[in-house]
């Protein structure tokens, strides 16, 4: 079969040629099969495409990994259940983290291939939008609202974040406090994290938000934080990722892109409903604390203002 062109930009090797990015070691930890858990044959079937072709099986629809392992979509979406997921949306992301995250950011320029149909920037657009549509079926409303409140519940909460991966972070921190919650950012890492963290106690909660390659700085202080019996949030694109580890809430998002990047879109989405969630569970308290900080921005003169005063 040949490879077709992909609108994500990458380049399917066929379904018989071997995988040329990952070991023999990484080739099986791909599928995350539970221990004891028997497969059927078309399973079995499924489980030794996915393996050893990851960098192809990663970026297909249910229906194409039917059409390659020559079973049905319902028994791809099956698998993907018996493996602990809502569906095969939810084992593709982690099926292209655990493929990209064995890759430097040069493999992954090299990885995606430009000679597509559609210009880089409806590529683009189009990447974000299935980013959502994922999203939109695998994130619980409840996790995000039992992370509301327990930031709500919370004196202070330490956001840990780096790199573009703290834009998500800068939002939360910035319009939480806009409506009266005490969230903090904190990027900066060394004496900087440990002061942040060394002010917090079980009152508290501590918020890691990292992706892809993930920062090392994130995960210490999460666990720094689980030592201290201080409750613990992890953001993160894998539900395998570092960042999850012994959390006590966690969000796991899409953050796929058509180059070297992450994308932020499906994250961003995510942090709005968390904080239009804050909003809600605030109330009253928050509608005055929005009136109050709009009377600062008069005060301090920050907004350029028209002529007519508006």
């Amino acid at each position: 079969m040949a490879a077709r062109r992909r609108s994500d930009g990458i380049a399917p090797e066929p379904a018989s040629a071997p995988d040329r990015t990952a070991d023999e070691g990484d080739r099986r930890s791909f599928v995350p099969i539970p221990e004891g858990l028997e497969l059927s044959m078309s399973q079995r079937r499924i489980a030794h495409y996915l393996e050893g072709q990851p960098r192809t099986a990663a970026f297909e629809s249910a229906s194409e990994v039917a059409v390659r392992v020559d079973v049905s979509v319902a028994t791809v979406v099956r698998f993907a259940q018996a493996l602990g997921f809502k569906g095969w949306p939810g084992l593709q992301v982690q099926l292209r983290h655990r493929y990209l995250s064995g890759l430097m950011p040069d493999q992954i320029m090299h990885d995606r291939d430009p000679a597509t149909e559609r210009s880089r920037v409806e590529s683009a657009i189009e990447s974000d939008i299935n980013n959502l549509k994922i999203t939109l079926h695998s994130v619980e409303p409840d996790q995000v609202e039992a992370i509301a409140r327990r930031i709500s519940e919370s004196r202070h909460t330490l956001i840990v974040s780096s790199g573009t991966y703290a834009t998500v972070g800068t939002v939360i921190a910035h319009l939480g406090q806009f409506m009266g919650y005490d969230i903090r950012l904190e990027t900066r890492g060394g004496p900087e994290l440990m002061a942040a963290l060394s002010l917090l106690d079980e009152r508290d909660c501590v918020m890691g938000i990292s992706f892809w390659r993930v920062s090392r700085q994130v995960t210490l202080a999460l666990s720094s934080a689980q030592r201290r019996g201080i409750p613990t949030i992890g953001f993160a694109d894998s539900a395998v990722s570092p960042v999850l580890r012994g959390v006590d809430h966690s969000i796991v998002v899409p953050t796929d892109t058509i180059s070297f990047f992450q994308s932020m879109t499906a994250a961003m989405s995510v942090a709005y409903g968390l904080l239009a969630t804050l909003q809600e569970i605030g109330g009253n308290a928050v509608e005055e604390r929005v009136t109050r900080a709009q009377e600062l921005y008069h005060e301090l003169d920050i907004l350029h203002m028209r002529r007519d005063g508006v």
